[in-house]
């Protein structure tokens, strides 16, 4: 077995003295980070020279890999520059820039930037300072006797930071705390990392954890027997920490696994995971194994076979999009397929890097540097506001994007816009000229060039037919039924075509299974997204009306993610259309859960009631259900094995309800799975209700049939908790469901130009939304409105209420800090016809959506 090594003494030593404990591993404090501790690639037998204030060193003996890597004499420097880019994109790294002259022998140790106008970086002189998107503050003294090590902020207004002598500082967006001791006074803090200001895990050399939990670190134990080498974190339910000795273990909200040997040929340097089931690590040797969610990859060279010296860290805002540095002061970048080749771009060895998007990073060295990667402000696009419009033209588009100023054309396909205005250098606003059925792309040209002509999501305009007619009556519901799914191999219509970027999908409904083949007017349907090769969104419509701008649901690469829809038919071929606004492509699994029949009486009508929890299977009774309603208390799902729940009787749930409209949260999964709800008694369906990740909390709603007793049967395929909320129910009284051409009723992002911009929720408020007014009549009593969350930064969740009403033990949509997730709503309306949503922690925007009401 090879034996690690760590070397103790001050940066004045003269000699390093090597300890041996228990046996094969050797372990020991430092009063100072001697050369960073050494990281040597795999296992060297022989005698290597260190450089510790200025003396040279002779050290023999076995070496593994253990910790952050340095050279072991001077490397020349560069002669010259070069530029690192990532595939498909056209930025490049700046020269070094001196921001820290006080940074001493060690330099800037860490960076974090959760925004191109925000980063932090510490440096090994106990010093902190702060870029404010044009230039670096002054270095602060927050830590003076001691070395920081790594720092990791969620915004401008949280950052953490930590250091070689057991103690961790707190950012509140204006100062820096005092030290708080996380371990004795020679703990070697190492790893760090933030999902939201109330989670951060912290690791040292001897594998031990540390977890903040918004007030205060707790010691988490043991994390792993050796060396932590670094720890990523997306939400408070997942991280992937590393080892030195290739070892990887998960959290999954509760505690760490069992460190697992994934490349035990040579120990991690680093890890970075830019979502739920995507990471990235690096060996000391600079190869790199990516993280698919349920397992770790083979590896692969991330140097493509050239030299290169062990990378320090790596940082990937977007699974496609990774960069990383190394030990000789060159940069590479990941673009989700191969790394680049290593560019030479300090002369100094990087220590760290942190981007904040696939455009904007920050890389600091050991000589107090930095330096920037950022994108040209040439013209490019990001989003069409709205993206559709009528063959007739005269829609006003407001076109976002960069470098747009001194426009001096727009164009729609090959035609000129009819005329348009440059508002700022992000934006346009345009009026569309006439054009065909179909999508053209509009391009923006400037004295510095022109915007791509090739039809990307955020620069395509749609041309399309009149608006689709309002349907409306009474819903009849049904079980789960699969109309479509896109997957090569499946058995189902569309098998084998998945929806290419920017490009729609024609689906039948009408016809289809035991769905009426005639007369049917609108459907009810979840609608499943799977394997996305990038982030995006997807769009339902009756197939030749104009693609309204909301969005049906959102999603990010890899993710399988379901959301449900109510959406109006083409009145003759009976189709939808599902538009992929994504730069990649997507599979669709559609499950039908009801239709609407024009013109016709037969079927349930819609009574919705204060949003009421009847089950919750954690353990401890977090929702404090008690009676009736603790039926589920403590009956974690496992695989396979139905779980009955009673529904009518229970509240102003009468007991002849037919089916119920319910929000089901999945939490607490022991790994990735899928949820289904159907009537009791029955077999399971084939189709899913909700699908989640390993320990992920994951919300969606659907219309479930009850059993002639007034039960359903929940089931999921892997071990899961699930939470209940009923919004309403259906019977043979009641409100005519009206499906109506979606209506965007509030997006509360500062400058969207829609109802209630700029009207940002802060934890615990409640934003109070006008329903009844233009589309919905007044005395409308629900409306389904599709609820997208976006600019959120800490885990939360939303619930949707009448306003007037205490806000109830309930939840609409639950998100993880900086992602965007929709998730439909069927909530009462109060008398006046308003919907207030309540936002319980931190802050978020939110899109509302209207795509049905209750009349």
């Amino acid at each position: 077995m090879a034996k690690c090594y760590f070397a103790q003494g001050s940066m004045s030593a003269e000699a390093l003295e090597l300890h041996r404990t228990g046996g094969a591993t050797l372990r020991a404090r430092t009063t100072r980070p001697v050369a960073r501790m050494l990281t040597l690639g795999g296992v060297i037998a022989g005698s290597v020279a260190l450089v510790v204030g200025g003396q040279a060193l002779a050290v023999r003996g076995e070496f593994a890999a253990a910790g952050r890597p340095v050279a072991t004499q001077a490397q020349p420097a560069p002669a010259s520059l070069a530029t690192a880019q990532p595939s498909g994109i056209s930025g490049s790294w700046t020269p070094p820039e001196p921001i820290d002259s006080s940074a001493g022998t060690y330099g800037l140790t860490g960076v974090s930037c959760p925004a191109s106008s925000f980063c932090a970086a510490v440096d090994g002189n106990g010093n902190a300072l702060n870029w404010n998107g044009v230039a670096w503050s002054r270095p602060s003294a927050i830590d003076p006797s001691a070395a920081l090590t790594a720092v990791s902020c969620t915004g401008q207004g949280f950052c953490a930071a930590v250091d070689d002598h057991g103690s961790a500082f707190m950012w509140n967006g204006r100062t820096w705390s005092g030290p708080i001791e996380l371990g004795p006074p020679g703990t070697y803090l190492t790893a760090l990392s933030c999902s939201s200001p109330s989670f951060c895990i912290a690791a040292d050399t001897y594998g031990d954890g540390f977890k903040w939990s918004g007030a205060a670190w707790f010691t988490l134990g043991s994390i792993d027997s050796a060396y932590v080498s670094a720890v990523s974190c997306t939400s408070t339910s997942f991280c992937q920490a590393v080892d030195t000795g290739g070892s990887a273990s998960t959290w999954n909200g509760y505690a760490f696994s069992s460190p697992s040997a994934v490349y035990p040929n040579s120990g991690f340097a680093s890890v970075s995971c830019s979502q739920f089931n995507t990471c990235m690590a690096l060996t000391a040797t600079g190869a790199y194994v990516p993280y698919n969610g349920n397992n770790w990859e083979s590896p692969g060279a991330a140097d493509s076979g050239n030299t290169l010296y062990p990378p320090t860290t790596v940082s990937c805002p977007l699974p496609y999009a990774c960069y990383a540095v190394d030990a000789a002061g060159n940069a590479l970048s990941w673009n989700g397929v191969t790394w680049s080749k290593p560019a030479s771009v300090d002369p100094n060895r990087l220590e760290a890097v942190s981007c904040a998007t696939q455009y904007f990073c920050m890389a600091v060295d050991s000589a107090g540097d930095a330096l920037t990667y950022d994108a040209p402000v040439g013209p490019s696009l990001s989003s069409l506001s709205p993206a559709s419009g009528p063959l007739t033209g005269t829609t006003t588009v407001t076109i976002t994007g960069k470098g747009l100023s001194g426009a001096t054309s727009v164009d729609f396909g090959s035609v000129p816009a009819k005329s348009f205005t440059v508002v700022s250098p992000e934006e346009i606003q345009a009026q569309s000229p006439a054009g065909t059925a179909g999508e053209v792309p509009v391009v923006v040209s400037t004295p510095s060039g022109s915007s791509s002509p090739a039809m990307y999501c955020g620069d395509a305009f749609y041309y399309g037919g009149a608006l689709p007619s309002p349907v409306s009556g009474p819903l009849t519901t049904m079980a789960p039924l699969r109309i479509t799914d896109t997957r090569t191999g499946s058995s189902y219509p569309k098998a084998g075509h998945a929806i290419d970027s920017c490009s729609t999908l024609d689906v039948a409904v009408q016809g289809v299974g035991n769905i009426p083949s005639s007369s049917v007017g609108a459907v009810v349907a979840n609608v499943t997204v799977v394997s996305p090769t990038a982030a995006g969104y997807l769009t339902l419509y009756p197939k030749g009306s104009i693609r309204p701008l909301a969005s049906a649901i959102n999603f990010t690469y890899g993710e399988t993610v379901a959301n449900r829809v109510e959406v109006p038919l083409d009145p003759a071929t009976g189709e939808i259309s599902v538009y992929n606004g994504s730069d990649g492509s997507v599979n669709v699994v559609i499950d039908v859960e009801g239709y609407v029949l024009s013109q016709s009486a037969t079927g349930s009508y819609y009574n919705p009631v204060n949003p009421l929890r009847i089950c919750d299977t954690r353990a401890n009774n977090p929702s404090t259900l008690n009676g009736a309603y603790a039926q589920c208390n403590a009956k974690t799902l496992s695989p396979g094995n139905p779980l009955t729940v009673q529904v009518s009787s229970l509240g102003t749930i009468p007991t002849g309800a037919t089916a119920v409209e319910v929000t089901l949260t999945a939490t607490n999964g022991a790994s990735s799975g899928y949820l289904s709800a159907y009537p009791a008694g029955q077999s399971p369906p084939t189709s899913s209700d909700l699908n989640f990740a390993i320990g992920e909390t994951i919300a969606n709603s659907a219309s479930v049939e009850l059993s002639p007793t007034g039960t359903m049967d929940l089931v999921s395929n892997a071990r899961t908790d699930v939470i209940v909320d009923v919004e309403g129910y259906y019977a043979s009284v009641g409100k005519s469901l009206e499906i109506v051409s979606p209506v965007r009723l509030a997006d509360t992002r500062p400058g969207s130009g829609e109802p209630y911009a700029g009207k940002t929720l802060s934890g615990g408020s409640s934003l109070i939304v006008q329903v009844a007014g233009a589309s919905v009549p007044q005395g409308a009593v629900a409306a389904a409105v599709n609820l997208t969350i976006v600019g959120t930064n800490y885990d939360g969740y939303m619930t949707a209420y009448p306003p007037g009403s205490p806000v109830p033990t309930a939840s609409n949509v639950n998100w993880y800090a900086g992602t965007n997730i929709s998730a439909l709503a069927t909530p009462k309306l109060s008398s006046s016809g308003g919907l207030a949503l309540y936002d319980a922690i931190g802050q978020a925007n939110v899109i509302v959506d209207l795509e049905a009401f209750y009349d």
